[in-house]
């Protein structure tokens, strides 16, 4: 399953795990903790209404029950025989650092390198007094988009496929990557390698393109085991999906 890994402060959970995670008493009187197993629920129940079916699923919390994020492959007729899924990403804490929200995004089936593109912020809310009154409506309005954010990454994907690139074009545009903040020095390193030599044949079945480059770069923000921050990931593989875009129109 791509996107989630396991930091060494949390526990990877399945749904009926994480129903046992004990949800807190409120801190303070404005604040109103939602419990994580009924929040995926709600998601669940809206998926169902606009005829989306969740192929898998995933689930990690920190092993004080403070965060949690999770993880759903959502399943769509226009998805087939793709090589990369579309995901509901979600998140949220009992301790106020983490709003809860959800995003939305797409991965990479061969290298579960986590590329998520799409709005990161399709909703977030504070957990006060009237939540339970504005998350049903906030994520029914963001199950809604789903089928024309499909329709969206399969044209942004065709782009990349077929936007040709010389071996001096992937340097360059890895190389203002890491000037703008999006690739460490490692991380450069490591893109330009998989640039040249994709670890994934897949990558290189259209040669030298903008899918190669998109790859190689979300391939190189992969965290190693026991390390890395989901959060971070997600910022990290929205712009490099959001630069790449760039050079489609360029």
């Amino acid at each position: 399953m791509a996107f989630l890994y396991n930091p060494k402060n949390e526990a990877l959970l399945n749904r009926e795990q994480l129903s046992s995670v004990v949800t807190p008493d409120p801190i303070g009187r404005f604040h109103r903790p939602v419990d994580y197993s009924d929040f995926v629920q709600m998601i669940d129940n809206k998926l169902v209404t606009h005829d989306l079916q969740i192929a898998d699923e995933k689930f990690a919390v920190k092993h004080d029950g403070s965060q949690f994020f999770g993880l759903m492959q959502i399943s769509t007729p226009a998805m087939e025989n793709q090589d990369w899924t579309f995901n509901i990403g979600i998140r949220g804490s009992h301790d106020g650092r983490i709003s809860r929200g959800i995003a939305f995004g797409s991965s990479v089936l061969v290298c579960s390198n986590m590329c998520f593109h799409g709005d990161l912020g399709v909703f977030r809310t504070r957990q006060t007094l009237n939540v339970m009154d504005r998350l049903p409506s906030m994520i029914d309005g963001a199950i809604a988009k789903i089928p024309s954010m499909v329709k969206e990454n399969l044209k942004r994907f065709d782009g990349y496929r077929t936007t040709k690139m010389t071996e001096s074009d992937g340097n360059n545009a890895l190389v203002h990557m890491h000037r703008g903040n999006i690739l460490s020095a490692n991380q450069l390193s490591t893109a330009l390698n998989e640039w040249i030599e994709p670890s994934h044949d897949e990558h290189n079945e259209d040669g030298a393109t903008l899918w190669r480059l998109f790859n190689a770069a979300t391939e190189a923000i992969k965290p190693k085991e026991g390390q890395g921050n989901m959060v971070t990931l997600q910022n990290r593989s929205h712009e490099i999906s959001n630069f790449a875009d760039t050079l489609i129109l360029n």
